[in-house]
């Protein structure tokens, strides 16, 4: 019981942990686009 959940916990806790990575990307590539278009 605990061997298949336990994967299962640290696949989305590192599912999550890249998805804010990316998000963070993101969010940073498009301030940076912002910025080359002259906006604030």
């Amino acid at each position: 019981m605990w061997l298949g959940y336990v994967p299962r916990l640290s696949h989305a806790r590192h599912a999550s942990a890249l998805h804010a990575m990316a998000s963070a990307l993101g969010q940073r590539a498009h301030h940076m686009t912002t910025i080359a278009d002259g906006g604030c």
